[in-house]
């Protein structure tokens, strides 16, 4: 965690100190949280701006604060662009770190093998992970600033929907070892196509680079110098507790529930076995592996198995949660699919949606549910239950006892709220 004086950070992002100096220990951009002594970073955003809540963060204990105007109510530097000084603040703190910093990205997957990188790892060695899925130009630099000199590694999510936004963060964080957990048809509308995926995700590339196999292409985007690596489990098994698999001789294990999962943790137990932890360490570690929120998240409510996988959505990352829901849940009374637009796909969007469709046709789910126009278009009479717009209350009217539901769409569909729906109902059941 950064502990450096106002001048010195001053310095280090081409601002001015106004007010008596001090000095800081850690970096935030919640006032509400805001630990004592911290640098209090003011961002302008869409809905609030972090200047009306400097005072408040001075209150609950900041020591200084990262201002885009002079503010009166404690010391701070001024600059220009908050954000960009956030950046650049974390850039020249990565100078001081030792450990290996790994970065990665990828079209899906990204946080989950940032969960199961820091599990692999934190069993034999200290280091700083990714919190939640802190991936753009604030949170990558946050995950930056909030390491340890001492550290042993640092794993940083990075994320993107236009090119240059993955050069940007991978000049913040320099990363030793670059990974790439998949290429698929995410961001389209602003990385154009494939190819574009694949050149903006190559822009991760550290000395040692690591990517799926099979994909030529993605290889071919790396500059001469860079060690790319293919990465690829074997005899991969998946049950309703979890992943086993078999990676350079060793077989591994994680609680989590699909085959995407194997591949996810092979790119942990590389790197952990690059750093030196031994298998065994590695297998400890992974054991006590943890899915991100709305991950594919198990919730057993009334006599109902609803499985919330609603963070997001594009073509891989459905395909892959519909086929892990299938093999999880094949002995449910009914498995039932709740399915949201995949958004930010462009003119891309009919076809892949059609894909899903035609995939149902292999898995025969007993229900399907489609929200959104693209979702409804691509299922046509498949669906039980199609709506514009997601009426949670009307689509857990169709659950029964026994049931297992799968809620998989875009985060601007907010499928979740098919959960809290379904509690609420619980609750109202149970007091009637």
């Amino acid at each position: 965690m950064i502990a450096w004086t106002l001048e010195r950070i001053a310095r280090a992002v081409g601002g001015r100190v106004v007010g008596e100096g001090a000095a800081v220990r850690g970096v935030s951009i919640d006032s509400r949280s805001i630990a004592p002594g911290s640098l209090f970073v003011a961002i302008a955003g869409e809905r609030f701006d972090g200047h009306g809540f400097v005072e408040s963060a001075f209150k609950s204990g900041a020591a200084g604060a990262l201002v885009a105007r002079e503010i009166s109510t404690g010391p701070c530097v001024i600059v220009d662009d908050t954000v960009r000084a956030l950046g650049e603040l974390a850039a020249a703190y990565r100078h001081t770190l030792g450990g290996a910093v790994i970065g990665v990205t990828g079209s899906c997957g990204k946080t989950t093998t940032c969960r199961l990188l820091d599990a692999a790892l934190g069993g034999a060695l200290t280091g700083t992970s990714s919190v939640k899925s802190f991936n753009n130009a604030i949170g990558a630099p946050l995950t930056v600033l909030g390491a340890r000199e001492e550290d042993a590694y640092l794993v940083c999510e990075m994320g993107t929907s236009s090119p240059g936004e993955i050069a940007r963060l991978a000049e913040i964080a320099r990363p030793d070892i670059g990974i790439i957990t998949s290429i698929g048809r995410a961001h389209l509308a602003g990385l154009g196509d494939l190819d574009g995926v694949r050149r903006e995700k190559a822009c991760v590339a550290g000395p040692l680079t690591l990517i799926p196999a099979g994909d030529d292409s993605l290889r071919r985007c790396f500059a001469t110098g860079v060690r790319v690596e293919s990465v690829a489990p074997s005899d991969v098994g998946v049950s309703e507790g979890g992943t086993a698999f078999t990676f350079l001789g060793e077989i591994y294990r994680v609680p989590l529930v699909g085959a995407h999962h194997a591949q996810n943790a092979s790119f942990a137990v590389r790197v952990a076995l690059e750093l030196g932890v031994s298998p065994a360490a590695i297998r400890a570690g992974l054991a006590r592996a943890e899915a991100p929120a709305m991950r594919f998240e198990s919730h057993s409510i009334g006599g109902v198995t609803l499985v919330n996988d609603a963070y997001n959505a594009n073509p891989e990352s459905m395909a892959a949660s519909l086929r892990a829901f299938a093999a999880a849940h094949g002995s449910s009374r009914r498995r039932v699919l709740v399915l949201g637009d995949m958004l930010e796909l462009g003119g891309d969007a009919p076809a892949a949606h059609a894909e899903i469709a035609a995939l149902l046709d292999e898995l025969r789910p007993e229900l399907v549910v489609g929200i959104g126009p693209k979702m409804i278009a691509a299922l046509g009479t498949r669906a039980a239950l199609a709506l514009d717009e997601l009426d949670a209350r009307r689509v857990t009217g169709l659950f029964e006892d026994g049931d297992a539901v799968l809620l998989k769409g875009s985060r601007g569909i907010g499928l979740e709220r098919v959960l809290d729906a379904w509690r609420e109902r619980c609750v109202e059941g149970a007091r009637a």
